[in-house]
């Protein structure tokens, strides 16, 4: 009777270890979640340059890094004004693009503008 408790014992007990050792997650399923996000492997950098005429003034945009340019980009950036108030924009980028130049109209007259902020969703 010890005997065969032993053997029903030891039988149970290398079921559940085969079970253990041989389950794997299904590999579709966790290839699809790890290809759904967006990891890009870049920096933007964004900043305004010149002002030109009365209230013109020019911001840049950069992609850079190994993946610069991988997918779309909307970025939402904040200028100040005259060390005034800020307004906020929105810039979309193109797969492929790299930099880009936009033109925004400040007060009138605009003698200082800073980028205060800015965030980018793919």
């Amino acid at each position: 009777m010890k005997t065969n408790f032993k053997i029903l014992l030891l039988l149970v007990l290398l079921t559940t270890s085969a079970f253990m050792l041989g389950f794997k997650p299904d590999l579709r399923t966790r290839l699809k979640t790890e290809t759904s996000k967006t990891l890009v492997d870049e920096s933007i950098t964004v900043y305004t340059s010149a002002i030109t005429g009365a209230n013109d003034v020019q911001v840049l945009f950069f992609r850079t890094g190994p993946e610069a340019g991988q997918g779309e980009i909307t970025i939402t950036y904040s200028v100040r004004f005259n060390e005034g108030n800020s307004q906020t924009y929105t810039k979309v980028m193109a797969s492929g693009e790299t930099e880009s130049t936009d033109h925004i109209q400040g007060p009138n007259p605009t003698a200082f503008a800073e980028v205060t902020g800015y965030s980018w969703t793919y």
